[in-house]
Order: C-alpha cells, then structure tokens, then sequence
C-alpha cells in the first residue's frame, strides 16, 4: 500500500488510460458505446455522430446539442441547454431569460423556497450557504413561482441563520482584558491543593520554571499572567509530561490555561507535518458542551498563540458553517 498521501482525502487509484479504442464503422467516432442508456438518447446505446434519428449523441436534435432534454430545460443564447433549475448559463453565466418552458429559456423548474444568490447561483432551500462563493443564505430569501420572480419569507418556526463576527486578532484587542480571577491573588497560597495519582511531579512556582518556550512566556506575560494558580502550579507540569488529567477547581482558578500551556508548548516543541492540501488535519481537538465555553477557550487560546505558528479555530452548532469552513 502507498503511503502518499492525496489532497482530496481518497485512497482511490488513478485510472489507467486506454487509448486503443476500436474504430465503428464509417459514422464512428472511435468511443466504445456505454453499457446503459443514460439519458443522452431515447433507447439506443450506442453514441452516433449527429445523423441518427432514433437517439445517440445529438441523434434527436442534431449535431452537438443533448439530446432528451426535459421539458422546461432551456437554451441559452450561446446555444449551451441548461436545466431548468439553473438560472444562468453554466458556460457563459449569462442569466436566465423569462419566456417559454423550452429551447427559448426562462420557464419554471426550481422548487419552492430555493434561493438565489448575489453572484447568480441558484441554491437549493437547505442550504444555509451558497455552494459556489459561500455566502451565506440573506435572511426572507426563498423563491415562490420557480422562475426567480420575487422571494417568500422563510417558516417562521425556523430561526435566522446566525453568523458570528470576526475576532479581532490584533495584539491591542488580543491582550485589552488581562486575566479574571474569582478570588483575590493574594490568596492563591492558601488555597488547599489535594493531588492523587502515581509519583505526581512537583508544582511549578513560575511559568519560567516550567521549561516553556519563551513565545509562550512572552504571551502570558502579555496577558498580565504574573504566577501560576494552585491548578495550574500542578496540572502544567503534568500535562508536560503527558499524563492523563482531571482537575477541579472554582470558576476564574484558571482552568483553562492550566490545559492549554501544556498543549500549546507540545505544539511548538514537536511541530507536526505541515499539510498543504485541501483537508484540515487538526492537531488538537478540543470539546466544550456550550458556546459560550468554546468561543472562551477560542479566545484565551488566540492569545498565547499570537505571533506563532499556531492556528486556532473554532466551530460550534447553531452558525453559519460556511462562515467557520472558511476558517
């Protein structure tokens, strides 16, 4: 087995080209006919050159033209036949004319609530985003006579697609809010601190002494992180050694980066194959039960990424999933 690894995620094998196709006869065009009729004529198999008159390629309508259209398919202007579905042409992308159910344009054929684009590209009611240039679905869109004339608002019961703003990832608007703590700092030392397990290593006293790496220090600093917390003094350097971890501790103890240091120094320590194709592959993956936690984690792990070569995304339910694919 290869382990060369393809862009679009398949194992699939290349196909193996064959260019000794016979010859048929005098009309031939040297193409092996298909084993079923798939539309293209009526009932014959084979494909002709334009002169039969009972199907093949073109053998209903002439040469080059599809044959067995349907009835409210229609031509566009260049000569290319469409769908009926679509509102502009494939080929040339100029737009559906209105009038006759065939061979002139227009006609009906889209279903209700299909929606139309801004950059021409008829979308199907489902989708919350556009297929083509993935913008995302404006709010009342919908079709309500099949030929694109006017929109229906949506079902009531359902509610509007919601699409996050963009996070300002500038270092001004990364570090304006420094840590909150739920208990005063000057506290931290006499907090009881209960640790289980099999030779647990000893707490950390600063985030220097963990053996960080200095981005990662320079970021914590920046986000006013003076001493680590009780969780963090023990959970960092256990994560650093890779072990398995559950902590508990009071909301604002800093739970959160007591996980992300070890991770995010793992990371930066041990960079992964840099991958170049058109399929992520996350390092890391964390999981959160609510939104709101996610776009937390999301937050504070942008910060002690920045100017690295991290990369943080997020992606929760409820949102544009275009909008965090483009991530």
């Amino acid at each position: 087995m290869s382990d060369d690894w393809n862009d679009d995620c398949t194992s699939a094998p290349a196909p193996v080209a064959n260019n000794s196709f016979p010859k048929f006869g005098g009309k031939g065009r040297g193409i092996p006919a298909p084993v079923a009729d798939d539309g293209w004529g009526e009932s014959n198999n084979s494909w002709g050159n334009g002169t039969s008159s009972s199907g093949g390629y073109g053998g209903s309508r002439g040469g080059g033209s599809r044959g067995g259209d349907r009835g409210d398919d229609w031509t566009c202007s260049c000569g290319v036949s469409n769908f009926a579905s679509r509102f502009k042409c494939f080929k040339c992308s100029e737009p559906k004319p209105g009038g006759g159910s065939n061979g002139g344009g227009g006609g009906g054929g889209g279903r209700p609530g299909d929606w139309n684009c801004s950059c021409g590209t008829s979308n199907f009611a489902s989708r919350d985003a556009c297929f083509k240039c993935s913008e995302p679905k404006p709010e009342g869109a919908g079709q309500t006579n099949g030929g694109g004339e006017g929109d229906a608002p949506f079902d009531p019961a359902k509610p509007p697609l919601y699409i996050p703003k963009d996070m300002d990832d500038s270092e001004e608007a990364l570090f304006a809010s420094g840590i909150q703590s739920g208990i005063n700092f000057n506290q931290w030392e006499n907090v009881p601190v209960k640790v289980s397990g099999d030779n647990p290593p000893r707490p950390i006293e600063s985030f220097e002494s963990a053996g960080l790496r200095d981005i990662l220090v320079k970021n914590l600093k920046k986000a006013h992180y003076t001493k680590p917390t009780p969780i963090q003094k023990y959970a960092i350097p256990a994560g650093l050694q890779g072990r398995d971890i559950m902590g508990c501790a009071q909301t604002g103890s800093g739970k959160t980066a007591a996980f992300l240091i070890p991770i995010m120094h793992e990371l930066l320590e041990n960079p992964g194959e840099i991958v170049t194709g058109q399929c992520a592959q996350p390092e890391v993956i964390i999981c959160a039960p609510t939104r709101e936690l996610v776009i937390q984690i999301f937050e504070v792990a942008k910060k002690y990424a920045y100017s690295s070569v991290l990369k943080v995304c997020m992606h929760y339910g409820g949102a544009s999933s275009a909008h965090f694919n483009r991530q």
